[in-house]
């Protein structure tokens, strides 16, 4: 179901364990891209279009979460306002008002994907959506990151809101 939900969407895999790749049943998936590494050996196992450029879907949130990680102060409340809620679904629910502990809202953006969680990030420790974003730019660059970048925190899709297999393994 989630292949099917996310066909346009890259997909990568990573193989704990060197095992027997079936590459004719992997070349039968409906995914624009794909990647299976043997992250003991990181022998590349397998490879589909790896530097085709697509939308990265809720792979976005795992910048969102590491720029946020990486800040500090997981501890530190975030006062929800009205610009945070202010997104399409899926959503923690959120209201203005609300405080919510900046862990926690890593949490509702890493664990059930809530778009209101991850905008919520991208302004309590960017000071903006536009000035967060600009640092997920900055850090995919950072980590090597050449074929990717963000226009929001959450991975609406947009022209220009991209990267590759390659760029998230």
């Amino acid at each position: 179901m989630i292949i099917k939900r996310f066909s346009a969407l890259l997909l990568t895999l990573s193989v704990s364990l060197c095992a027997e790749i079936n590459k004719e049943e992997l070349n039968k998936l409906n995914v624009g891209a794909l990647l299976v590494k043997d992250m003991t050996s990181k022998q590349m196992l397998y490879a589909k279009e790896p530097f085709k450029e697509l939308k990265p879907a809720s792979l976005t949130k795992v910048m969102t979460a590491l720029i946020a990680i990486e800040q500090g102060n997981l501890g530190r409340p975030v006062t929800i306002t009205r610009e945070m809620t202010r997104v399409e679904p899926t959503i923690a629910g959120y209201r203005r008002g609300d405080v919510i502990r900046l862990e926690d809202m890593i949490k509702a953006t890493m664990i059930k994907s809530d778009n209101d969680a991850a905008k919520a990030i991208a302004i309590a420790v960017g000071g903006s959506e536009e000035r967060f974003v600009a640092m997920m730019n900055a850090k995919a660059k950072a980590i090597g990151m050449r074929h990717t970048h963000f226009t929001n925190p959450c991975g609406y899709d947009d022209k220009q809101h991209y990267s590759t297999p390659k760029d998230l393994l």
